[in-house]
């Protein structure tokens, strides 16, 4: 207290005001996320206005994520968010990747509302990322390949300066990978082997140093990738093996995953072991369109591939026995038939397509195959012709029926209709099909209307009608094996009595 000029003692005064703090604002919730283990979630309460989330990212350095809520209830980020941090605009969740947050990192969030105090959630540490790192599956380049393997060169040597192939291999995180395995796995028709080569040498850049190191593999062979590893550099040296065998290919197999393919070219100087003989192709004589295929008497066996009439593959192996009898791989195609006593194969001209090509190769036990001269069939002959066969014992021919048995001369049983079943599929020309009178009372062309003959197209499978030629013979197309006759009887005003007859068709 002051008098005029003079100053007493000091007095403190008491605050005991009860005025009320204002209120806080209400707490963000911190979780692990489920998924993604070594990742975080943040998650507004629905009061919050403003949330401000910090945590160190792989690194070490610390990440600060502000997302406020607009007036339309959406929630945007301020500035640009760190890295594999995501934002969900509708409830403002922000999700921490376990690669964006340091393993065993805190994450602090603290939410904000206007006019009340801030509230801190609890703070999280995190999980240390699962070890689930693997190969990258996309092909973004479209070569047909993953692009986490790439192998180059694309072609090696098994000897000299060009002998070793360079693997890529990019993970999808960084979260490491033990018991990784590493593997050449074989392709096409001489598949390379992991024996083919040296040991791989697996090399990485180490995160905490950035230094080259060579990872070593574990007792079963597979590795383990350490966490902040995104790249391996994989080393496959070839080995000479002392015998040609001709190029080889393969590729390397990381996981399930299986990168481009490389060649090792055989560079081995050894001379070549003997050829087999090579069988003897040829057009078979008495088919045209057909092929024959005989081994030479030194195979043990022969492999033989062409087209069937459809262009399907169809692939014939025959071997010689310890006695001599060939006998073959399987069932035969349709229409092949091989010889117990040569091994001679013979395909039909109905079995292999026109114009197709015949492949074999004759293989012997110690000596490198010998495939020989290719050959190119003919059209097969248009020969096709009725069945004559009579199978069902009524003492005509199966390949002509007739039906009904009987018509009329007017109304609606006026019509009778053959069925011509042909010998084979490679059509034929000028084929005469004709009404013959038979018995007391013959019946003759003139007492039908013109033949309608249909038949099947093979190559859209709709019913067409064959037109005669200017003599009045049909030329059937090849692939036909059917046709359908239509005689329609003819009124003539004259009462003649029954009259019978047959269809006859080529010679029958």
């Amino acid at each position: 207290m002051k008098v005029g000029n003079v100053e007493g003692n000091e007095v403190t005064v008491n605050d005991t005001s009860t005025t009320p703090l204002p209120d806080e604002a209400k707490a963000p919730t911190l979780a692990k996320d489920p998924a993604n283990q070594g990742g975080a979630i943040v998650t507004p309460d629905p009061s919050n206005d403003q949330v401000v989330v910090t945590f160190p990212n792989e690194k070490g350095e610390e990440q600060t994520v502000t997302v406020k809520k607009g007036d339309d209830g959406t929630w945007t980020p301020e500035g640009q968010l760190p890295e594999r941090v995501t934002l969900d605009p509708a409830t403002g969740k922000v999700t921490i990747t376990p690669d964006a947050v340091k393993d065993g990192g805190q994450v602090n969030a603290t939410g904000k509302e206007s006019g009340k105090t801030d509230k801190a959630g609890e703070p999280l540490t995190t999980d240390t990322d699962a070890k689930n790192a693997k190969p990258i599956t996309e092909d973004k380049d479209g070569d047909g390949t993953p692009d986490g393997i790439v192998s180059s060169p694309a072609a090696i040597d098994e000897t000299g300066n060009n002998n070793k192939v360079t693997t890529t291999i990019k993970l999808d995180n960084n979260n490491g990978v033990d018991n990784l395995p590493i593997t050449i796995v074989g392709t096409g028709g001489k598949p390379v082997s992991a024996e083919d080569f040296e040991a791989p040498v697996v090399k990485y850049t180490d995160p905490t140093d950035n230094t080259e190191k060579v990872l070593a593999p574990n007792a079963d062979g597979t590795y383990n990738v350490p966490a902040g590893v995104t790249e391996l550099k994989v080393e496959h040296t070839a080995k000479a093996d002392n015998s040609t065998e001709g190029a080889e290919t393969g590729k390397v197999k990381v996981g399930n995953v299986e990168g481009n393919e490389v060649t090792v070219n055989d560079t081995s100087t050894t001379p070549l072991p003997d050829e087999a003989k090579a069988p003897t192709l040829a057009k078979d004589p008495a088919n045209q369109g057909g092929a024959i295929v005989t081994p030479n008497p030194s195979n043990d066996l022969v492999f033989v591939t062409f087209p069937n009439e459809k262009g399907e593959k169809q692939t014939v192996t025959v071997e010689k026995g310890d006695d001599g009898t060939w006998t073959p791989e399987g069932q035969l195609p349709a229409g092949v038939t091989v010889d117990p006593a040569t091994g001679k194969v013979t395909i039909a001209p109905d079995a292999v397509k026109d114009g197709g090509q015949v492949n074999a190769t004759g293989k012997e036990s110690g000596k490198t195959d010998k495939a020989g001269e290719p050959l190119t069939t003919d059209t097969d002959a248009k020969n096709a012709k009725p069945i004559t066969e009579d199978k069902d014992g009524d003492g005509t021919p199966d390949g002509i029926v007739s039906s009904p048995a009987a018509i009329d001369e007017t109304g609606n049983n006026n019509k009778v209709t053959t069925t011509i079943k042909l010998d084979n599929n490679n059509g034929v020309d000028n084929l005469p099909i004709t009404i013959v009178g038979t018995g007391g009372k013959p019946v003759s062309a003139e007492d039908f209307e013109a033949p309608v003959v249909k038949y099947t197209d093979p190559t859209d499978n709709t019913e067409k009608v064959l037109a005669p030629n200017a003599d009045g013979t049909y030329n059937v197309p090849a692939g036909v094996t059917e046709l359908k006759v239509e005689h329609t009887a003819k009124a003539d005003n004259s009462t003649e009595g029954a009259e019978t007859g047959k269809v006859e068709s080529g010679q029958c």
